[in-house]
């Protein structure tokens, strides 16, 4: 089981590492902003939690790169800029950009680690990685504050536990190993299941004449 020990140390100190500054009940801020918070879209966060993303990596974020990161069209970038520009989340200036507002900061602070959270709870349960960055984003907009305070308490268990979180992989090891014999036993060689089941309607034959 050492290979399984080892991946489950590996997730638990990725998860710890993605964790680091995201602040403990961080999450349930997201459920303090009332009806301002069923009115954002699913579209008005992306762009918000990009924008946040690229001021952070580069400085700066230009309508360009906000549509190069979001596959969109720069169009569709400027119409939701305004957009943002109304519910002053940013401050844009035709022709000269736009800047966060701290509004928009705090919420766009939110949406990266909301989104870290998930991510880095998927990679403690080893999904791959193509598969986590899919689940998040589908999984981010819908998952409620209780939810991922509870999934907050739930990483920093394994953090304190790990030998819980090396039991759980050991057990899924089992389950796929058990479903792989299964598998590789339902698909073995067609003639020699033709032939078991010809000698099962055989056995079956010999039976009823011997009745």
């Amino acid at each position: 089981m050492k290979p399984v020990a080892d991946a489950a140390g590996f997730c638990l100190d990725r998860a710890s590492e993605r964790l680091h500054g995201i602040e403990k009940k961080a999450m349930m801020a997201l459920s303090m902003q009332g009806g301002e918070m069923r009115m954002r879209t699913p579209t008005m966060e992306d762009y918000l939690e990009t924008i946040f993303n690229l001021i952070k990596e580069k400085g700066y974020a230009r309508v360009a790169d906000i549509a190069e990161r979001l596959e969109v069209h720069p169009s569709s970038v400027t119409k939701m800029v305004q957009r943002l520009d109304k519910d002053e989340y940013l401050v844009y200036e035709k022709y000269r950009g736009f800047m966060l507002t701290n509004k928009g900061k705090k919420l766009g602070k939110r949406l990266v680690d909301r989104h870290e959270l998930l991510e880095s709870f998927l990679q403690l349960l080893a999904v791959p990685e193509d598969v986590v960055s899919r689940d998040v984003e589908g999984m981010e907009h819908h998952v409620s504050p209780e939810t991922l305070d509870a999934l907050s308490d739930l990483l920093q268990f394994f953090a304190e536990e790990p030998s819980r979180l090396r039991a759980f992989h050991e057990l899924r090891a089992l389950s796929a190993e058990a479903a792989q014999e299964t598998a590789d036993a339902t698909t073995k060689n067609p003639l020699e299941s033709a032939n078991d089941r010809m000698m099962t309607k055989s056995e079956a034959t010999d039976t009823i004449k011997t009745e």
